[in-house]
């Protein structure tokens, strides 16, 4: 998206961090932020119900790695912008600033449901989506709470 902002093939983007800090590197100016809409806008995690029902060490091993990733960035902020730094080729200032932009947290509570909710919403009325899942149902925190332990 920031390439086809600098090359005018489109005149504006919505999208989450690193990307509009990248267009602003690249010229780009900042017009809003869907910040403090009250939704945390959560990176979901889904997984297939065989794979959680046939190897569920595999999911628990998985959140245990998020869950110590997640930690490392929050305890040391500047060392994990310098990695990220050297994975993506990306500038510590512009890292550092979409660092800045989010919360590291893993987990599955009340204001997390309620952001899905609020998504689920969202695309129904704009009939991305046919119906509003039960999402009480599909989601299932217990392994998330297996790692926090």
């Amino acid at each position: 998206m920031p390439e086809a902002l600098a090359a005018g093939t489109i005149d504006a983007l919505v999208a989450s961090e690193p990307t509009p800090s990248l267009a602003e590197s690249r010229g780009a100016q900042p017009l809003a932020t869907l910040g403090g809409m009250g939704n945390v806008y959560p990176i979901l995690i889904v997984a297939r119900t065989r794979l959680l029902r046939e190897h569920p060490e595999q999911a628990t091993k998985f959140l245990k790695a998020l869950a110590a990733a997640t930690a490392f960035v929050n305890a040391r902020p500047e060392e994990a912008a310098k990695l990220l730094c050297k994975a993506t080729g990306l500038d510590e200032k512009l890292v550092q600033k979409a660092m800045g932009q989010h919360s590291y947290t893993l987990r599955l509570d009340e204001p997390i449901m309620q952001s899905l909710e609020q998504t689920a919403h969202f695309l129904k009325a704009g009939n991305r989506i046919r119906e509003i899942p039960d999402l009480n149902k599909a989601a299932d925190a217990r392994y998330i709470r297996a790692v926090q332990r």
